[in-house]
């Protein structure tokens, strides 16, 4: 019940909530979350009531559902602007998505994290697997995946397949890079995107602040330590055989990706690292 009044009580003050000035639309397990938590340490910003309202999944672009978990406006420190933001790492994958948060918020800015697609898709299956919601082992998962992604007689079956979270494609699916930032890419300006390889951001995480608080027009800010968040409890073995699988799958759309959005989105040599260290 309280749950209930302290939504109608944001719905009912949404006329008077921020809108988002950054969304981080994804994906999921690149560090979104890790990035966001530091991003909302700079005193600048203020955090929404959730980390991933989702709520241009659920409400398309209509205004007051949409503002309800963001702060209200009248925030400000020294007469400076305050500005909110949310990661909600579901948009991206999900068609429309796009289009729905440029018809409310046109200008809104973007950062996408991206992370080796092999690395998070295997990431995203133990995460699946400790909460109990993936029954198969890995290498079966992906066997499968690949034979139904392959086969285009179940591509009208694969289109609906993929708007459902528990899916065992979306292990495949939310590494296709090119696919899914194509809707994004198409429908706001390239200025307002900014795309963070993962691995740079846990490499050099104050300097991509910085980049990133420059691109969001806030000031510096120093953040002291980034935390690592949603670790899986499992460990399970990774195999060769799978790796090499993954590669050759991956391998278009990461040309394409690097064809779209340059040459350093590749990850030959952290997946070469990866093959070694595999059984």
């Amino acid at each position: 019940m309280e749950n209930l009044w302290k939504e109608r009580f944001r719905l009912l003050t949404s006329p008077f909530r921020m809108l988002p000035s950054f969304i981080i639309p994804g994906e999921t397990k690149c560090g979104t979350t890790t990035f966001f938590r530091c991003l909302e340490r700079h005193p600048l910003i203020a955090s929404p009531d959730m980390k991933e309202p989702n709520n241009f999944i659920r409400y398309g672009g209509t205004s007051p559902f949409c503002r309800m978990h963001y702060p209200l406006f009248f925030q400000k420190i020294f007469n400076r602007r305050i500005i909110t933001g949310e990661a909600s790492v579901e948009y991206l994958s999900k068609r429309d998505t796009a289009v729905a948060v440029h018809s409310l918020i046109p200008d809104v800015k973007l950062i996408i994290l991206l992370r080796n697609p092999i690395r998070r898709a295997f990431s995203d299956f133990l995460m699946m697997k400790d909460a109990g919601r993936e029954p198969e082992d890995f290498d079966a998962v992906v066997k499968t995946a690949i034979a139904w992604l392959n086969d285009g007689s179940l591509d009208r079956l694969i289109r609906v397949a993929t708007t459902v979270d528990d899916t065992p494609l979306r292990y495949l699916t939310k590494g296709c890079y090119s696919k899914t930032i194509d809707s994004w890419l198409k429908t706001f300006p390239r200025h307002n995107i900014r795309i963070i390889k993962s691995e740079r951001f846990f490499l050099e995480p104050q300097k991509v602040l910085d980049e990133t608080f420059e691109f969001l027009g806030i000031g510096p800010f120093t953040v002291d330590s980034v935390p690592h968040h949603r670790k899986a409890r499992l460990k399970v073995p990774l195999k060769i055989e799978t790796v090499q699988m993954l590669d050759d799958f991956f391998a278009p759309y990461t040309m394409e990706l690097k064809r779209k959005i340059g040459s350093e989105f590749s990850w030959e040599e952290d997946t070469a690292e990866l093959l070694e260290s595999c059984i």
